[in-house]
């Protein structure tokens, strides 16, 4: 900038380099002696730098003014004398004198490494240029590529786009190649050394560049800042007072600290959606500020701060998750997720490091605590595998916490499994579990809870007796105990059951009953669910089909504004669903494409019903190898797990649907005659709407067939076996054997 503003001063741009300069007094001098002004005995230094560039049209840029920051007053003295005079400061930390204008300087652009761009692209990104234009200095080979740049974009965005840490880790290139040089990256800061000799000292290692700002603190700030250092991804500044203060005393008042630490670059400071302060360190200086931490004997006490905070507020958090509460503090803890997953890791490896102890009991319980309460945020917001993967992890560290405590952390797992595609296993074992705790305790709650757990996945593997018997029972208890939320989900669960046996007067009676209770409650992503599981009843039964649209597009724009992406992808595959009844088969194609992308995008299958209109939109359409692969997606994925065979029995009839065009209606009868058996053995009856395309199908491959034969197929499929006849098919389409 100096030298581009060079033509606009007639007596030029002068650097004063002061990070040799320690002593704020001696930074007039310094300045002197860079302009070679001849000194005058007896002159006081500011009077005779005022008097040398009264009328100089001069940039003097003056580097690393953050050691020195009292000068400021003289300096703004001389700008008040020199009315030509502009000076172009570089500094840590701002002045704080009238004429300041502050610029701040970003760290370099970054890529999105979960989203990079081509590589012409990705090479422009101001972090990327450098990281390889400073390669090529020590390997002039090096050159970005398809196969490095997702290793490339993620050491820039390791390093937070920060030149000096690029610029050093680029001259370990020498020496490792990408993948290594991230690997070491990703175990400290010890591997970015090796600058240039010509640089200053504090230049030549990143933590020499932070040990330089480090010292320049006062005592409380450097507690203060080694203390902040615990959060990941931020902090409000009512975490930051509960933490700091608990890990030990700190005289320091907090919020001046905080915006101190951050008028010195040390701390980033922006607004929170409620628009209260929020702080955030870049990644080098956190481990920086960690390193401190453990030197100072400080990391155990404000660690275990931490995770007390963070349990405090994911136990305050769990009684609002399901009320009109609801959304603020889903925001709330989606901003904290990772203080919350550190909290969490904090907690098991600190009960593991102390495994037979009683500290290492207490942290196992404390785990236990936070799982439970953050289980139903993980469950709506499609955190099921990582959620799981946590309490698993504390149920299997001890037995801490109690029988009460242990049995709702198994019942919260066993939800987390339910919702994981090949979990249902798992969810039945710990529920189970579970259950018999509670029992044990005579917990009317819990083992309410458990029946309702057991209902769902009863339900799910088709046993619908048991489903009903297992629902009524837990809807009684959570009656009794007046938890009209849990009753609530008990009759959707309920209803969902009836639906499939065709009991659809009853279905929709416990789906209003379910409305009205979370509407007194307010909580919206229930009432969005419980809108779209009637949308579904009323379409699939036919029984109001305007209604049940309206419902839909209700459905989706309350979970849409809610965020709740676990549910997002069912009504907008149903309204896919019913466009593709109405005959609209191109504005059903991208809805129902865009419902399946969601599901895969958050890790998860849907039930089945949303491929199998695909596959009938595709086999309309014209492309019977699409609706045959989607088909037999859904019975690999479904029989393998013994769950939804409604939707078994709806894959192998759309099969058959597509066998009399294609020359083959014996086998379309067989197939029929199949899923015939398996609806009779499940109980699931055939939806209304999809009679009619079905009894038109089957007349068309009764007449090419002809009837006595038609009858002899049809009553094989019956006799054969559904496991049989899906490893027919799946074989016959190369779903066999590994090959998908």
């Amino acid at each position: 900038m100096a030298a581009e503003l060079a033509d606009q001063f007639a007596d030029g741009v002068v650097l004063v380099p002061l990070a040799p300069v320690t002593d704020p007094e001696q930074v007039v001098p310094a300045i002197i002696r860079t302009l070679s002004i001849s000194e005058r005995s007896g002159q006081a230094p500011l009077s005779l730098l005022t008097s040398a560039l009264k009328d100089k049209q001069i940039l003097l840029l003056l580097d690393n003014c953050e050691q020195v920051v009292e000068a400021a007053v003289p300096l703004a003295e001389l700008l008040a004398a020199c009315p030509k005079l502009k000076l172009l400061v570089t500094s840590q930390v701002l002045l704080h004198v009238q004429a300041e204008h502050a610029f701040a300087v970003l760290p370099l652009s970054l890529p999105n490494p979960k989203r990079l761009p081509d590589l012409v692209t990705l090479s422009q990104y101001e972090a990327v240029a450098l990281f390889i234009q400073r390669t090529q200095t020590v390997k002039p080979d090096f050159a970005l590529t398809n196969a490095n740049a997702p290793t490339v974009a993620a050491i820039c965005a390791r390093l937070d786009g920060l030149p000096l840490a690029i610029e050093l880790a680029a001259a370990r290139s020498k020496f490792f190649a990408p993948q290594a040089l991230l690997s070491h990256l990703e175990q400290g800061l010890a591997v970015l050394t090796g600058g240039a000799r010509d640089l200053p000292v504090r230049q030549q290692t990143l933590r020499g560049a932070m040990a330089w700002s480090y010292n320049l603190l006062e005592p409380e700030e450097q507690m203060l800042f080694r203390r902040v250092a615990v959060f990941v991804d931020g902090c409000s500044w009512e975490a930051a007072e509960g933490v700091c203060r608990a890990a030990g005393v700190l005289e320091t008042d907090l919020l001046e600290g905080l915006l101190s630490l951050a008028d010195k670059s040390l701390l980033r400071q922006q607004e929170s959606a409620e628009g209260k302060p929020r702080f955030w360190m870049l990644q080098m200086l956190r481990e920086f500020g960690l390193e401190r931490l453990t030197s100072a004997a400080e990391i155990e006490p404000t660690r275990q701060a931490h995770a007390q905070y963070f349990l405090e507020m994911a136990e305050q958090a769990e009684a609002q998750l399901k009320g009109a509460e609801q959304t603020r503090w889903v925001a709330q803890l989606e901003q904290e997720h990772e203080n919350l997953r550190a909290a969490l890791r904090f907690l098991l490896e600190y009960a593991r490091l102390q495994a037979g102890t009683a500290q290492g009991e207490r942290s196992a319980e404390l785990s236990l605590r936070m799982g439970v309460s953050l289980s139903w945020f993980w469950l709506m917001w499609v955190y099921e595998r990582e959620g799981l993967a946590f309490l698993e992890q504390a149920l299997a560290k001890s037995t801490a916490g109690g029988a009460g405590l242990r049995a709702r952390a198994m019942l919260a797992a066993a939800a987390l499994a339910f919702n994981l595609v090949g979990g249902m296993q798992r969810a039945e074992r710990l529920c189970s579990q579970s259950l018999v705790l509670y029992r044990e305790l005579a917990d009317k709650a819990g083992m309410a809870n458990g029946l309702r757990m057991l209902g769902s996945i009863s339900r799910m593997r088709n046993q619908y007796g048991r489903a009903r018997s297992s629902l009524q029972e837990a809807a009684a208890l959570f009656e009794e105990l007046g938890d009209g939320w849990s009753q609530g989900q008990c009759y959707t669960e309920w209803a969902r059951a009836a639906t499939e046996q065709g009991q659809f007067e009853q279905a929709r009676a416990l789906l209003e009953e379910s409305l009205v209770l979370y509407q007194e409650l307010g909580d919206q992503q229930r009432l969005g669910w419980v809108r779209y599981l009637l949308a579904r009843l009323l379409f699939i039964s036919q029984q109001d089909p305007a209604r049940a649209q309206r419902l839909a597009q209700q459905s989706l724009a309350l979970l849409r504004e809610l965020g709740s992406s676990t549910y997002i992808p069912e009504p907008l595959g149903l309204l896919g669903w019913m466009q593709l009844v109405q005959g609209d088969l191109v504005a059903a194609r991208p809805v129902l494409v865009e419902s399946l992308a969601i599901f895969k995008e958050i890790g998860e299958e849907d039930d089945g019903d949303i491929r199998i209109a695909l596959a009938r939109l595709s086999a309309l359409q014209g492309d019977l190898t699409a609706a045959h692969h989607l088909y037999q997606h859904n019975l690999a994925l479904l029989w393998e797990q013994g769950i939804n065979k409604e939707f078994v029995a709806m894959s192998l009839e759309g099969l058959a649907a597509l066998e009399t065009p294609e020359g083959a209606p014996r086998k379309a009868a067989q197939l029929w005659g199949t899923a015939e058996a398996l609806r009779e053995a499940t109980g699931a009856i055939m939806y209304p709407v999809d009679r009619p395309d079905y009894e038109q199908a089957v007349e068309v491959a009764r007449k090419e067939l002809g009837e006595e034969a038609f009858a002899a197929a049809w009553d094989e499929g019956r006799t054969t076996s559904v496991e049989q006849v899906i490893i027919e098919v799946l074989r016959k389409g190369g779903r066999m054997n590994g090959e998908s």
